[in-house]
Formats: structure tokens, C-alpha cells, sequence
């Protein structure tokens, strides 16, 4: 089955900038398949079941539907104090 995304989810940048990068790594996965084990696969095309939540989520962040640095590493953290000093250690 195809996961139908509620639109007041599609309204909450934090959801679907985590829906994104789930979706985007699932696909980027399924396109490349496991070459760690010598044995990369030739799909072209993504089921419908990972293509429409992720094309959905792209639209509502503005982005394309595809795995990016932004996507995996900008969005993906979060301060450990959110009342302290931004600062290198």
C-alpha cells in the first residue's frame, strides 16, 4: 500500500524534512541496490510506495526528490543545549 501523508503534516517542516531524508536514503537504496556485495541492481524505476510519499514531502519542502548533503546532514541535528552558546569545542 501506498502511505497517504496528512496535510497537516505536510504544513510541519521538521516532519517532512525527516520524511524526506528516510524516503530519500530508501530510494537512493533501492536505485543502487547492495554493491558491497558485488551485486549492484539495474532498477530504473521506484515503487509507487516510496516514489508518492517522497515526491509529496519534496513539493511541501521546496526540494527535489533526491538525497542530498543539505538533506542528510544540514537539517539532521539538533543542539544538545538549546539555551547555550553555539560554539566549537
Amino acid at each position: 500500500p501506498v502511505i497517504g501523508i496528512p496535510s497537516d503534516l505536510l504544513g510541519n517542516e521538521a516532519w517532512c524534512g525527516r520524511a524526506h531524508l528516510v524516503l530519500s536514503i530508501l530510494a537512493h537504496a533501492f536505485i543502487r541496490g547492495c554493491v558491497c556485495c558485488g551485486e549492484p541492481t539495474t532498477e530504473r524505476l521506484l515503487p509507487r510506495q516510496i516514489a508518492e510519499p517522497l515526491v509529496a514531502v519534496s513539493r511541501a519542502l521546496g526540494t527535489q526528490p533526491i538525497c542530498t548533503y543539505y538533506g542528510s546532514a544540514m537539517i539532521n541535528w539538533k543542539r544538545i543545549d538549546p539555551m547555550g552558546p553555539i560554539e566549537l569545542k
